[in-house]
């Protein structure tokens, strides 16, 4: 016990133990909902797979919806939205506006770099079915829209 002390007064702090840290690194895990509500229902892409304008993108009302659902169904507590998007964010999922207006003419904001695995679509239908409202998670940017007339414009005389 003397030696444990000397130690700690020479060091000015406790010696770091490997079993301890592995211990804090599994709690962070643990308590954090939108790191495990990731891991397990969700797909993070890389960066350019995700500036596909093809792939769609959740939606981030619906997808924060999704997330607490998940929560309230294990018996944890949600974070606010905030939070939860600020976590994403750590995750490098960024939150991004629409460029280009869906068929209803809105704009909507979407999580770019993630997308729902088929565990995650699972909780989905398990979601719409308690919420019949809810719509459709996914947002599909709508493809560039071509002119109607493709006639060629001559410039200057011919």
């Amino acid at each position: 016990m003397i030696l444990g002390l000397r130690r700690l007064l020479q060091q000015d702090r406790f010696t770091n133990c490997a079993v301890c840290a592995a211990a804090l690194s599994t709690h962070r895990t643990d308590s954090d909902t939108v790191r495990e509500f990731v891991q397990e229902l969700c797909a993070v892409v890389p960066a350019d797979a995700a500036a596909d304008t093809l792939t769609p993108r959740p939606i981030c009302q619906l997808f924060y919806e999704l997330y607490e659902f998940y929560c309230k169904s294990r018996g944890r507590k949600a974070f606010a939205g905030n939070v939860f998007g600020k976590r994403l964010g750590d995750l490098h999922i960024s939150r991004q506006r629409a460029g280009t207006a869906d068929l209803q003419g809105r704009r909507p904001w979407y999580y770019s770099g993630v997308f729902l695995n088929g565990e995650g679509r699972e909780w989905l239908l398990k979601l719409q079915r308690e919420r019949p409202g809810l719509g459709h998670i996914d947002y599909v940017p709508p493809p560039a829209e071509e002119p109607a007339d493709r006639t060629p414009v001559s410039v200057g005389p011919s």
